[in-house]
């Protein structure tokens, strides 16, 4: 979560990183059923 060793002395995290932004895009539903082909025991409905 970390862009460089920098950040990671000042405990500064990327926001690039973080599950709101990976899922924020056009592909987020495609994403999100390749979750549930993979784990299904987490997709309930």
């Amino acid at each position: 979560m970390y862009d460089s060793e920098e950040d990671l002395e000042n405990n500064e995290k990327s926001s690039y990183y973080n599950t709101s932004e990976i899922f924020c895009c056009s592909y987020a539903p495609y994403l999100y059923e390749g979750i549930k082909i993979r784990y299904p025991e987490y997709a309930m409905g």
